[in-house]
């Protein structure tokens, strides 16, 4: 049975104001399992403080079933769930390599001192507050379906307050979406084409099949967003393609007039300018399959030779005279040769930008609130929620995650 314990709230005399702050939760939720179920597991966050002096934070003890899971660092804060949605790579979470069982779920709406925030899926150290980089760069990230969220405290974003929280839900999918046109904005005149318009993220046999589809009908760029972990046109690494937020293409001219901007100090995507990652700007392959090793070279570290939003420049010496419509990779291969089309991926967005459109176009939002959240459930019927989302006879599955049994 699912539970949560009343949260221990400390006040303290900050700077002569008085502060809460939430120091110790327990609760049992449902975790995700490798095999694709559901089984209830028992949580406690516990802070580690300086009680002597309440502005240093010491971080924090988490616990599962009793027994000491892990510590963190400072720069974290227990907020409260109230929505999560269910996303299309939390069903393919267990193709993922990540670690298994864990409570999942990002598309979190929660309430931090009062107010109702969303938070973004980062826990670096500038999503902490922390000046100093730390090593594990990234030890814990908040899990959505849960009534209590370990969440990293610059990671939080106000929700404007002429927005429900329901539709606050859809600002992290929302984000996602912008963030893909505003790297490859159409020219006007210019039709676009949407597969997998159900969820945001491909379902996994849309994915796989849609993947294709889009190669023959696609005139310049195929933007990938799906995040499903499995293999596409004969590659493995197309999810972590997106989560590097790659590209590729075999035009010269466009690699050109991006080194171009970059020695001119006139780069127009922002995102290029400051990358912290000391890795290759552009990578060449004569070979379609080596894009798997210049994305993931060494096998079990999510490490590649080529840095976040590189390009990867496709010049083969001896194109295949003949194309085989069996064949996978000769399809992109001709894709990319003979059509000159151009791949791109981006994966997560700016949860600020996406509120901040939400809050200014409210007839939009409106009819994504009424048209997208098909479903609502409560955390306790999460599986069955899971299974309506695979099924494909809903859009968008809202789950209640807020505490109803406290003990």
């Amino acid at each position: 049975m699912l539970s949560a314990s009343e949260p221990i709230i400390k006040r303290s005399l900050i700077d002569g104001e008085e502060e809460e702050k939430i120091i110790s939760v327990e609760f049992t939720v449902p975790e995700y399992n490798r095999d694709g179920t559901f089984k209830l597991a028992k949580y406690s966050y516990q802070a580690e403080e300086d009680f002597d002096n309440p502005k240093i934070d010491k971080g924090w003890k988490i616990f599962r079933n009793d027994e000491k899971m892990l510590s963190v660092e400072d720069g974290y804060v227990i907020v409260t769930g109230k929505y999560c949605g269910i996303c299309s790579t939390d069903l393919a979470r267990r193709f993922l390599p990540f670690p298994l069982p864990q409570i999942i779920g990002h598309e979190a709406v929660a309430i931090h001192k009062s107010k109702p925030v969303v938070i973004e899926i980062n826990a670096s150290h500038y999503a902490r507050g922390i000046h100093k980089k730390l090593n594990p760069p990234c030890s814990f990230c908040q899990h959505g379906f849960a009534p209590y969220i370990l969440a990293p405290k610059n990671a939080l974003i106000p929700i404007p307050e002429n927005l429900s929280l329901k539709v606050a839900s859809l600002a992290e999918p929302f984000a996602a979406a912008l963030h893909a046109v505003e790297t490859t904005p159409p020219i006007n005149g210019q039709e676009v084409a949407v597969l997998g318009p159900r969820k945001l993220g491909m379902l996994i046999i849309a994915a796989l099949n849609g993947f294709l589809q889009s190669i023959k009908i696609t005139k310049k760029i195929l933007h990938l967003k799906s995040t499903h972990g499995q293999n596409v046109c004969g590659l493995n690494r197309m999810t972590d393609f997106v989560v590097e937020e790659l590209n590729v293409n075999n035009s010269i001219n466009d690699i050109l007039e991006w080194i171009d901007q970059l020695n001119k100090g006139q780069v127009l995507d922002q995102n290029l300018k400051n990358s912290p990652v000391p890795r290759f700007d552009l990578v060449v392959i004569g070979n379609l399959k080596e894009i798997d090793s210049v994305i993931r070279p060494k096998e079990g570290m999510d490490l590649s030779i080529l840095r976040s939003r590189g390009a990867i420049l496709y010049a083969p010496s001896e194109p295949p005279p003949s194309y085989n419509d069996n064949n996978e990779i000769q399809l992109l291969s001709k894709a990319l040769i003979d059509d000159d089309i151009q791949i791109w991926s981006t994966r997560c967005g700016n949860l600020k930008n996406s509120l901040k459109g939400l809050s200014k176009n409210l007839e939009i939002t409106n009819i994504l609130e009424k048209n997208m959240i098909t479903k609502e459930i409560t955390l306790e019927n999460l599986d069955e929620g899971f299974d309506l989302a695979m099924s494909g006879d809903h859009i968008k599955i809202l789950v209640d995650v807020e505490a109803k049994n406290t003990i």
